[in-house]
């Protein structure tokens, strides 16, 4: 169980990844509710999440805040996240969680921040909060319900500069809270 910070960040120089592995043989179940904090150069790996991740159902991401930074990530081999129920932070361009690219709805928090981006084939519902700072998401439709929140940095600049911006090949709505 982590009730507070496990912090993973990877050693200065060297070229591969420290990485965690929970999944192996004999190993506890994991329960997040504090922070799991991966930063550069580190690696979380969960082999069998729904078997070994207690925040994880098969398809929903409960529970716990998640932070990855550039050039590092987070991987639930064999898992697809289509619902977030948690607190993720992906923060820096190259901030790895692969499990959310079938990302369905966001009824927990989920930032992309310092341009990171996410690209989603398929329509995202928000019914939590969702900020797009100097980042892009596309999406196939986009829907923001009423309780929900859509916060996007605007600064001078073009895009990629200090924008956050959405494109959608379908239809987008906005029935919630627009933050800029």
């Amino acid at each position: 169980v982590n009730d507070g910070v496990l912090r993973l960040i990877g050693l200065p120089g060297v070229g591969s990844f420290e990485t965690l592995e929970i999944g192996s043989v004999g190993a506890s179940r994991l329960r997040n509710n504090g922070l799991i904090d991966v930063q550069s150069g580190a690696r979380l790996q969960v082999y069998n999440p729904s078997d070994m991740l207690h925040n994880f159902d098969g398809s929903t991401l409960s529970g716990g805040r998640w932070r990855v930074g550039s050039g590092a990530g987070i991987d639930l081999f064999g898992a697809l996240v289509r619902i977030n129920d948690a607190d993720i932070t992906l923060e820096g361009p190259t901030a790895s969680f692969d499990a959310l690219v079938n990302l369905q709805t966001n009824r927990g928090s989920l930032r992309l921040l310092s341009r990171r981006s996410l690209t989603l084939g398929r329509p995202l519902i928000n019914e939590g909060y969702l900020w797009i700072d100097q980042g892009l998401v596309i999406v196939q439709g986009l829907l923001i319900t009423s309780d929900a929140t859509l916060e996007l940095t605007l600064a001078p600049g073009s895009f990629g500069t200090g924008q956050g911006a959405i494109v959608s090949s379908e239809a987008a709505g906005l029935a919630g809270r627009l933050a800029i």
